[in-house]
């Protein structure tokens, strides 16, 4: 194997790392995006819950 081979051989596996880096920088940005969603979503259940939980307050001492 000669030179221009081996280099070759290394650009191409230059690539195909750079193009395997991509891949799992979009996979982990996927994901981040989907952790800040549920986040988010528990972040606003657990306002709803102590709401509610709030107004059973108030209602019990009102009684």
């Amino acid at each position: 194997m000669n030179d221009k081979e081996k280099i070759r051989i290394l650009e191409d596996e230059i690539k195909r790392l750079r193009d395997e880096v991509i891949t799992w920088k979009t996979r982990y940005e996927e994901l981040k995006n989907c952790v800040e969603i549920i986040n988010a979503e528990r972040l606003e259940e657990a306002k709803r819950q102590r709401e509610f939980l709030y107004s059973l307050l108030s209602k019990k001492e009102e009684e």
